[in-house]
């Protein structure tokens, strides 16, 4: 199997999920990072730092996202150049956020992205469908994913910022390979959606985007 690099998109507000969440993310059994925004008065922040095992470190690259030009997406551009140029061995790269849980390792990647579809074209947006994380990419995919959104953003082309339309809009364009991941993904998973949730999970789901409380987590995982 390739060696994949998961690495958790955080940001201002959301360390409580991600402390919450942590020990979840851990079970993807890979290498795990964390993302942060740059803190202007700590200048240590400033360079990408090596990733561990099972370790808490920083990678900080931007200012925090919603301030950026095209808010998260320019961060995920930017997170993604920095694993394509990285020289630490990864040939996948999982780009999370912080209310991401898994509940059993990744398994082998078939190439291309797997990512979660969550819905189809709707008002002020332009792509097909659009894409929840994981955003598990391959190398290759990801050169091809960075090639494509520049001319994208070149042409304003944006997407308000949400990385998950933008992946949609980019998939209407050009031939991004996309396979669908099985996850449950909500924006936040409320008490309403617990049970089918928790019957993804019990099916084989690998994991699940949405999980922002500590009674949400505890609904989908006590017993897994």
């Amino acid at each position: 199997m390739s060696k994949t690099l998961v690495l958790v998109l955080t940001h201002p507000g959301a360390s409580d999920i991600l402390e919450r969440n942590w020990p979840h993310i851990l079970k993807c059994e890979c290498d795990v990072g964390v993302v942060n925004h740059w803190d202007p008065n700590n200048d240590s922040l400033s360079s990408p730092l090596p990733v561990f095992k099972g370790q808490h470190v920083s990678l900080a690259i931007g200012t925090d996202p919603s301030k950026m030009p095209h808010r998260y997406v320019s961060r995920f551009m930017d997170v993604l150049q920095w694993c394509v140029d990285s020289d630490l061995n990864y040939r996948r790269f999982c780009l999370i956020e912080s209310d991401v849980i898994f509940v059993r390792p990744l398994p082998e990647h078939p190439g291309g992205m797997v990512a979660t579809l969550s819905g189809y074209r709707s008002e002020g947006f332009h792509g097909e469908k659009f894409w929840h994380c994981p955003w598990w990419i391959s190398h290759l995919c990801a050169e091809k994913i960075l090639r494509w959104g520049k001319l994208m953003l070149a042409c304003g082309l944006d997407e308000q910022g949400f990385i998950d339309r933008f992946l949609g809009l980019q998939q209407s364009l050009y031939p991004l390979q996309i396979t669908e991941s099985g996850w449950y993904s909500r924006n936040t998973i409320l008490p309403e959606h617990y049970a089918e949730a928790r019957t993804a999970l019990e099916r084989g789901a690998v994991g699940c985007h949405g999980v922002k409380t500590e009674e949400c987590l505890r609904a989908l995982t006590e017993g897994l």
